[in-house]
């Protein structure tokens, strides 16, 4: 779109922004989409367990 048309690349970028997130309102039907899969925890303050540190061997312990 840039190089054949010559248009600046940032009105690419927002042209490219308008066609995709038409194309999710009309593939979506402009429904709102909640609890995609195992991501609703995302933001609600929990963190998923981090491995522990053992203590042998660690050059900070």
């Amino acid at each position: 779109m840039v190089t054949k048309f010559r248009a600046p690349a940032f009105i690419a970028t927002l042209a490219t922004q308008t066609i995709a997130r038409g194309a999710a309102l009309y593939i979506t039907n402009g429904q709102n989409i909640y609890e995609i899969g195992d991501y609703s925890a995302v933001g609600q303050g929990s963190w998923p367990a981090s491995p522990s540190r053992s203590s042998s061997g660690s050059a900070f312990s």
